[in-house]
């Protein structure tokens, strides 16, 4: 039986390193294949076809520039659309999008009720930051379209970005009307409701996209969120342990937990995960903040002012709490004078809030 065994897993592993030599050989070999091609083809004439035929190869091997040079050298030859329409497509993905954009409006020139070229061009305006003409293009894709969620679902994107999430929710619920399994549009609509304090239409849409996606990530976090200010902790607890399984040692997450953790008063549970969050954000205060408070609290004086004393040199003004943990930390110690000054110190910090 041992042997059956044995043999089972040896096939097993032996299968799938097979299996893998195999597909790294198909690999090598189509490239090989494509590099003999290449080989030929730039010995032959350089037709506006042949350069063409090159920039497809270079492409379908990941060497864009090399594609970029064979596709512009074709349009110069012969300035048809096709070969500018390559060459715009190349010079998005070498980020080149102000190249890619005026290519790409060319050929819409001839072509104008062509949505999914109008689209490649609203995207590129995004890319450079013009919203105002990506939303004009995206109003007449969306009444030229009546059914494609994608247009009014990128009118709500650019509202949020001015913080419009009032006329972001109109948008986004036009999308959710035309396909109301788009989870894109159902995490923007929680988020835009969770922004204006809508809490009942933000729990629908938390529920909803969660029965779509139950490890959908940020419905997750504001359900965490929502979560923590009613004070139900555990639920909290249970939903980002799932999380960090999923998704290990996002600051997020572990920031939360030991959050969770302290409120519910589980102190012990609560060090491991801010300090994971602290190794996992340097830069973050608050942990070591709440490291400082669990010390107090367990009379560990020295550690305390060690955190606290930490939290103070990371943090950015004001840091209140923090000076008020060292007062309190020198004030047990019996060294009054110096417990006022941190006392007077937050003070001064809070002014600034």
């Amino acid at each position: 039986m041992t042997r059956v065994i044995t043999f089972g897993l040896y096939f097993c592993f032996a299968g799938q390193s097979l299996f893998s030599q195999y597909s790294d050989f198909n690999t090598r070999f189509l490239k090989n294949s494509i590099q003999h091609t290449i080989d030929s083809l730039q010995k032959a004439p350089k037709t506006p076809k042949n350069l063409t035929y090159l920039g497809d190869l270079f492409s379908s091997i990941e060497r864009y520039r090399k594609a970029a040079v064979y596709y512009q050298s074709a349009l110069e030859l012969d300035s048809t659309d096709v070969n500018r329409f390559k060459l715009a497509e190349i010079s998005t993905k070498l980020k080149k999008y102000r190249k890619a954009l005026n290519l790409y409006k060319e050929v819409w020139k001839k072509d104008s009720l062509n949505n999914v070229l109008q689209y490649r061009i609203v995207k590129l305006e995004m890319r450079l930051q013009n919203y105002h003409k990506a939303f004009d293009m995206l109003k007449t894709l969306k009444s030229r379209d009546t059914t494609h969620p994608i247009y009014p679902y990128q009118m709500g994107l650019i509202k949020t970005l001015d913080y419009e999430y009032s006329k972001a929710i109109d948008f986004f619920l036009e999308s959710y009307k035309r396909d109301d399994r788009n989870i894109d549009a159902i995490y923007q609509l929680t988020n835009a409701f969770n922004k204006l304090k809508i809490e009942d239409s933000t729990a629908l849409f938390v529920k909803r996209g969660l029965a779509l996606d139950p490890e959908h990530k940020n419905l997750n976090r504001i359900k965490i969120n929502r979560l923590s200010k009613e004070k139900k902790y555990d639920e909290a607890i249970a939903i980002l342990l799932k999380q960090d399984s999923l998704y290990p040692d996002e600051f997020y997450n572990t920031k939360m937990l030991g959050i969770c953790y302290f409120k519910s008063s589980a102190y012990d549970k609560a060090i491991p995960w801010f300090k994971k969050a602290t190794y996992n954000n340097p830069e973050d205060f608050t942990s070591s903040t709440y490291l400082g408070h669990i010390a107090f609290k367990k009379g560990n004086l020295d550690e305390a002012l060690i955190y606290y004393q930490r939290a103070t040199k990371i943090a950015r003004i004001p840091r209140d709490e923090e000076y008020i943990g060292l007062g309190n930390v020198f004030n047990e110690k019996g060294n009054l004078k110096k417990a006022m000054e941190m006392f007077n110190q937050a003070s001064k910090e809070n002014a600034k809030k």
